[in-house]
């Protein structure tokens, strides 16, 4: 594939050192097929090939040309740990960078909206249940009163300009999660930040739904932390896989890969902490009737969560009831065994972890781009090449989308609705499947569709550099094999001569015979 990439995707024309040197760029092996094509773009082609009779006859027999996504190969070639690497090349980068030029309008949308969201949101928690220590009046339910006897108080009117705005964000990020369900039910549920965002969804709803916002307060309180700690979450999630920040990228990779980690380790492992909390609540807890100082080993749910904050560094080991021998040998052996041995062995998974991802920082955050765009592109389009229902997945996938827009004629409406062949490069941008760079110039392309900042002077330097170390390796080889083919002449000449040789000391040592 490397040697794919470097001898057929790659060419140069030109003095290296001329403003006329150029480098070209083929995507031949990422376009889709011409079937998939928009039908008035497939007789464009065919008009020019075949004539205007071939053409209607090539679309009277043809499908209806459901756009296909662009990204498809790059997608399975990230999820492949043999060739990842490969997406640092100067053609991939080129693509993405281009990619991402078509795309970028989409998901900085989609990061705004939420944000907003997000601001909305904190700012209508805050305004009523922030207490009073930031100045909030707490509200009152309809059938309550104030410490004046009068009624409780409705929402003044910044409090219910929060309220309407915050619903109708709500509504509208709630129609987007059906509307990515109904592309891919396992993709979806497959995603921690779709699950993030249904229970966002639900949280807030709740919020706004269950009653007046002075009613239930405590149970308000707790939904609104709940719907603080989720969207802020998704937030920092959505702005860490921007692929733009690429160092955000990687600490982002390394944060959910130790979060996979230690996930999997205590899944075991909290077999152990499980069998310590009963075994201290066994030993510590009080048989008296009235309360004890110490109530933290009295019950089992208590008993687990107080093992839990032991297990971190928390072990407050003047306050611990130990009143016997044994006692302080079993807390001993809980030292040594949770809070020495196996906190380490998960600070040891960690440190692996980052250490393995910063290693491999670059292709991680190549990665997360090829993800990004994937994915936004395939829901776009409606994930036609089924790129975002693959193997392996938890739920299977429903395609309601797809099966609503087969039967209702809806795809295209969706896809021009949503700029579906607005994000594609084959089908207007680049025709030809090429693209030509000139890095010697201010002017990197002569494109009047593109934008120099689309591919960016690093892909070009990287390309060029690529170029170069391509060429003098070619002339390297070229060199050997021309020093391999004279000596090898050499060896045929001294090979004849001493045949000759030969031949000349036989007729000697014949005629001496005779």
């Amino acid at each position: 594939m490397e040697d794919f990439l470097n001898n057929h995707c790659i060419s140069s024309k030109g003095n290296p050192t001329n403003d006329d040197f150029r480098i070209t760029f083929k995507y031949d092996f990422l376009a889709p097929p011409r079937e998939s094509l928009p039908r008035q773009l497939r007789a464009e082609t065919s008009m020019n090939k075949l004539g205007s009779s071939a053409a209607d006859e090539f679309l009277e027999e043809g499908q209806d040309g459901t756009t296909h996504p662009e990204t498809e190969v790059l997608w399975y070639m990230a999820g492949s740990k043999e060739h990842r690497y490969l997406l640092k090349h100067p053609v991939i980068t080129s693509f993405l960078s281009l990619k991402w030029g078509r795309i970028s309008y989409h998901y900085n949308s989609n990061l705004l909206f939420y944000t907003l969201l997000v601001g909305v949101l904190t700012s209508y928690i805050f305004a009523n249940y922030g207490g009073q220590a930031l100045g909030v009046q707490p509200p009152l339910c309809p059938n309550q009163t104030n410490s004046s006897g009068s009624p409780g108080n409705s929402l003044n009117s910044y409090q219910s300009g929060l309220w309407w705005t915050l619903l109708v964000l709500i509504i509208l990020l709630g129609i987007r999660e059906v509307f990515q369900f109904s592309i891919s039910a396992a993709r979806y549920f497959h995603s921690v930040e779709n699950i993030i965002e249904v229970a966002l969804v639900l949280s807030v709803g709740l919020l706004l739904g269950y009653g007046a916002p002075g009613c239930h307060v405590q149970m308000k309180r707790e939904l609104s932390s709940a719907a603080l700690m989720f969207s802020w979450i998704e937030l920092v999630t959505m702005v860490g896989r921007h692929p733009i920040l690429t160092t955000y990228n990687t600490y982002l990779t390394m944060f959910y890969r130790v979060l996979k980690t230690f996930l999997q380790f205590l899944a075991w492992y909290s077999l152990f902490l499980l069998a310590f909390s009963l075994s201290f609540y066994i030993l510590l807890h009080s048989n008296q009737d009235e309360a004890s100082e110490y109530i933290y080993f009295d019950h089992i749910g208590l008993t687990i969560v107080k093992i839990c904050s032991m297990f971190i560094g928390e072990l407050e080991f003047s306050d611990l009831p130990l009143s016997s021998a044994y006692s302080y040998i079993f807390f001993l052996i809980f030292i040594f065994l949770i809070v020495v041995v196996l906190m380490n062995l998960l600070n040891g998974l960690a440190v692996s972890d980052t250490g393995l991802i910063r290693e491999d920082a670059e292709i991680h955050s190549h990665v997360c781009r090829v993800e990004v765009i994937s994915a936004a592109e395939a829901t776009i389009l409606g994930d036609p090449a089924h790129i975002l229902t693959g193997p392996g997945k938890l739920f299977p996938t429903c395609g309601l989308r797809r099966k609503l827009g087969t039967m209702f004629r809806t795809r295209t409406v969706l896809q021009r609705v949503l700029g579906g062949t607005g994000v594609m490069l084959f089908y207007s941008v680049l025709p030809d499947k090429q693209l030509v760079i000139y890095p010697n110039r201010k002017s990197l392309l002569c494109s009047p569709c593109l934008s120099s900042k689309e591919v960016g002077r690093e892909i070009v330097d990287s390309a060029k550099n690529l170029v170069l170390r391509l060429s003098r390796e070619n002339q390297e080889k070229q060199g050997w094999e021309q020093a391999i083919k004279e000596i090898r002449l050499k060896q045929e000449s001294m090979e004849e001569k001493m045949d000759r040789v030969l031949v000349k000391l036989e007729n000697i040592s014949n005629s001496l015979k005779l």
